[in-house]
């Protein structure tokens, strides 16, 4: 078996080891220990720093979150790639970046990394690599385009749309990161969060966006106004 180096304890061992997308190892004594990014995902190390909220985000991140200059960018590739796979324009909303404390209390209390308000206006965690903006605001996006069409908001279904959407986004960005979060969403065990998304990807995949759509409003019982 390959020899390798846990990233907290140090030590070359033989064994059960955990790794992650950037290829850090952690050993089985380590695991529990050790916090993942808020952002990336990976293994957080010593360099790690505490951002509040109990919130921790890796070295790497540090050096790679988004800056207001690359938001045009980001917000940009989200709607070509929802215009390409036939989502049409979702223009009716502002953005807001901010930090963990003032998302959380706008949210009411919830450790999240964006919202969408019935008000149009998307807020997001500043600390975010590129991918992970562009995930989290793919979901976010798709809430709004439930806004607009005025869609009930039943949550299985709408959670689980709005996941598909984050999907389509990662697999258009392809690198290591964004297939690591693909593989998150697809472990995913929340009963509304994961199950949500397993089922309206299926849907996807057998009948492209239509069909999510179609089941989005029969399924659910939504009603188009």
């Amino acid at each position: 078996m390959e020899e390798m180096k846990c990233i907290n304890c140090g030590t070359d061992r033989y064994g059960t080891y955990y790794r992650d997308w950037k290829n850090n190892y952690l050993c089985s004594s380590c695991i529990k220990n050790v916090q993942h990014c808020v952002s990336c995902g990976q293994f957080c190390d010593t360099k790690a720093i505490n951002i509040g909220m109990g919130s921790f985000l890796c070295r790497y991140c540090q050096e790679h979150f988004m800056m207001k200059k690359d938001c045009a960018y980001v917000v940009n590739f989200v709607k070509n790639v929802f215009r390409k796979q036939g989502l049409g324009e979702i223009t009716s909303w502002r953005l807001k970046v901010m930090d963990a404390e003032t998302i959380i209390a706008e949210s009411g209390g919830k450790n999240v990394l964006g919202l969408a308000s019935s008000e149009h206006i998307i807020y997001m965690f500043r600390h975010l690599s590129k991918v992970a903006f562009a995930e989290v605001l793919a979901h976010e996006m798709l809430h709004i385009w439930q806004f607009d069409r005025k869609i009930r908001y039943e949550p299985f279904y709408s959670e689980g749309f709005c996941n598909l959407g984050s999907y389509v986004v990662l697999k258009a960005i392809g690198n290591a990161e964004a297939m690591a979060k693909i593989d998150t969403l697809d472990s995913d065990t929340d009963p509304i969060y994961g199950d949500g998304y397993r089922f309206m990807k299926n849907t996807y995949s057998n009948g492209g966006w239509s069909s999510a759509i179609k089941t989005l409003i029969e399924s659910a019982g939504y009603n188009w106004e």
